[in-house]
């Protein structure tokens, strides 16, 4: 098996960036201007794989030796480190002297890496001789990509101790906010709700917050010790499929989020489904005293995804 990698070294694209910047920004009387900075936390892609074509034909003979060429390519905003992928054959058909496991790296998308990166991984595989009584025989060769991921998102929420709404002309007033389509990531998060609760002590208020969270491609989700396991011939447990973690900021503040696996922990451990939300709080609550204001919520869920592609060659007898 050979790897290609397709994107220069990260010291290089620092370096070349830096110098088009310069080049970029200036212009005649000494003075610069502004550029805009893309927003690489958007869209609901990661690893996406593509078979190249012709590698492998879509018919062969028995005893040939066909290539099979997967791209991978980084579409999201996290990068991958300690990425595994696994070779999948039917044995009794096809071999290879190839390594069928092994693991990669690839940067997301960001100011370096604007299209995120990219690389290649080859096998040579070589058909068996068929059965006497067989003509054709068609098998599917497949390629699968297991890996940890980050989604990451922030909005601007409202902080209201108000919560009998006695005072007017407040700056804000606590709602729902839509995170947009997605954040640069598999993952994504949909809604934020914010809400108020009343405190014991009666000088503070509980800021609160729903989310809301789905799996919005069609690969799989795994807890992040998994990762590598989904990629082995060893079977996952039926608990660590579709399992995330969230943890959630409020300004400086780390909140408690819910469901939580262990209760001394202030991270949500919750399984993907459909209409799957969690509970972000901040127990220790806000004074009244800071009145109505505005902040940044900052949410990060940490996971491992699985993607796999597969292609089907027909195997014809000599």
């Amino acid at each position: 098996m050979a790897t290609h990698p397709l994107t220069p070294s990260t010291a290089a694209r620092a370096l070349i960036t830096s110098i088009l910047l310069l080049l970029a920004a200036c212009v005649p009387g000494g003075f610069t201007q502004s550029r805009a900075v893309p927003d690489y936390h958007t869209g609901t892609k990661g690893l996406e794989l593509n078979v190249l074509p012709n590698a492998p034909p879509p018919t062969t003979y028995e005893g040939d030796t066909i290539p099979f060429v997967v791209e991978a390519h980084n579409q999201g905003a996290t990068d991958v480190d300690g990425g595994v992928y696994a070779l999948g054959i039917e044995e009794t058909i096809v071999e290879t002297a190839d390594d069928r496991t092994g693991t990669f790296d690839l940067s997301g998308r960001n100011e370096f890496t604007p299209e995120g990166g990219k690389t290649r991984h080859s096998f040579a595989l070589k058909t068996r001789p068929l059965d006497p009584q067989t003509e054709t025989y068609t098998t599917t060769i497949s390629y699968t990509a297991c890996y940890p991921y980050q989604t990451t998102g922030s909005a601007t929420v409202c902080i209201d101790p108000d919560i009998l709404n006695e005072q007017r002309n407040k700056p804000c007033k606590p709602g729902s906010a839509s995170m947009g389509s997605g954040q640069g990531a598999p993952v994504s998060i949909g809604k934020i709700e914010s809400r108020m609760l009343t405190h014991q002590d009666k000088t503070k208020i509980i800021p609160e917050f729903t989310i809301s969270l789905s799996n919005a491609q069609r690969g799989v989700v795994v807890a992040t010790s998994e990762t590598e396991r989904a990629c082995s011939s060893q079977p996952l447990t039926p608990n660590t499929i579709g399992v995330v973690q969230v943890t959630g900021q409020l300004g400086d503040q780390q909140l408690t989020c819910q469901p939580r696996a262990d209760e001394k922990a202030r991270a949500a451990t919750v399984k993907l489904g459909t209409g799957t939300t969690i509970r972000c709080t901040l127990p220790e609550g806000v004074p009244k005293t800071r009145g109505t204001y505005t902040t940044i919520l900052q949410i990060a869920i940490d996971y491992g995804y699985t993607t796999t592609i597969s292609k089907q060659v027909q195997i014809k007898r000599r």
